[in-house]
């Protein structure tokens, strides 16, 4: 329980978030090269 109670904070929700603006990206880049 301690760990959904960590994911709940809100400094994780920051960093997820903050964390999407860059991993987002990248994974769709390396979708990309990944068909040619």
């Amino acid at each position: 329980m301690w760990y959904v109670n960590e994911v709940n904070t809100v400094e994780s929700q920051a960093y997820f978030s903050h964390a999407a603006c860059w991993l987002y990206p990248l994974l769709l880049f390396l979708r990309f090269v990944a068909f040619f």
